[in-house]
């Protein structure tokens, strides 16, 4: 009898420890399919972000094409301009050579020929300088404008992710021979945005309108103010919405810009 009771109470025991490892492996099973679950959310919102990126930089590319193609129209456009002045050029050019040969039959109004000569070829040289006057301002407006639209890009493209290196490739892409496409992106339009400031220096233009430079209302136009505590920031250019041009010499364009302003302590914390 004590042997049967001994045997009986050892069935129960393994029972109940076969019992405890059933709930161990189920428990494990839960876990894994847990493990399971957050991996495969994990990997879902990384190809979401992923897309995203993606639809950004196809965003990007879209309004550069656009941009380039708004380009080619406009510079169509003053190609078109300009030829139509050329043969103006030469119509007046004719002009002048019938008065020549009308001035040669009439020897006896020779005087008055050539005033009117003189006047014609005076007229005719002011609309042209006007005109390339025009010209010109119309074409310096459209540069500026590009340079407008490159700076904005630059500053979207400074949106991009930051974890790049600083030359905008990563480590782990360079060993695959491939660049991230955001990068490329802001290399492409750093290096337009250079290119694009010294051509506007050798034609003589100078940019106005930096961070951290003395506010003048020669140069610059007030659009917002901040208020700061630190004197050395007073009447400064805290930021540049809009840069400024000086055309040899001439203001051009003023930047708009937002500038510090000096308060006391208690009516900054006020």
């Amino acid at each position: 009898m004590g042997t049967g009771k001994k045997i009986s109470a050892l069935r129960d025991r393994v029972a109940q420890l076969l019992s405890r490892v059933r709930k161990t492996q189920d428990g494990i099973t839960a876990l894994d399919q847990s493990i399971q679950a957050s991996t495969d959310r994990l990997e879902s919102r990384m190809q979401e972000s992923n897309d995203g990126l993606r639809q950004m930089g196809d965003r990007l590319e879209s309004q550069l094409r656009q941009n380039n193609e708004t380009w080619q129209a406009q510079t169509n456009q003053l190609s078109e301009g300009f030829a139509h002045l050329q043969e103006a050029v030469s119509r007046h050019d004719l002009a002048i050579e019938d008065m020549l040969d009308s001035w040669e039959d009439w020897s006896g109004k020779q005087e008055t020929l050539f005033d009117q000569v003189r006047n014609l070829v005076s007229a005719s040289r002011d609309e042209e300088q006007e005109e390339a006057c025009r010209r010109e301002e119309a074409l310096l407006r459209l540069i500026i404008g590009y340079q407008d639209q490159l700076d904005s890009l630059s500053r979207a493209a400074s949106c991009f992710p930051a974890n790049d290196q600083a030359d905008g490739v990563r480590q782990e892409d360079t060993d695959q021979g491939t660049i991230r496409p955001e990068a490329a992106w802001s290399r492409q339009i750093t290096l337009a945005t250079e290119k694009m400031a010294s051509s506007l220096a050798l034609a003589g233009l100078q940019r106005t309108g930096r961070v951290g430079e003395a506010f003048s209302y020669d140069l610059h136009e007030a659009l917002e103010v901040s208020d700061t505590a630190d004197p050395a920031l007073d009447r400064r250019i805290a930021d540049v919405l809009t840069c400024g041009w000086i055309d040899r010499g001439k203001v051009f364009r003023k930047a708009r810009v937002t500038v510090w302003r000096l308060v006391a302590e208690e009516e900054e914390t006020k």
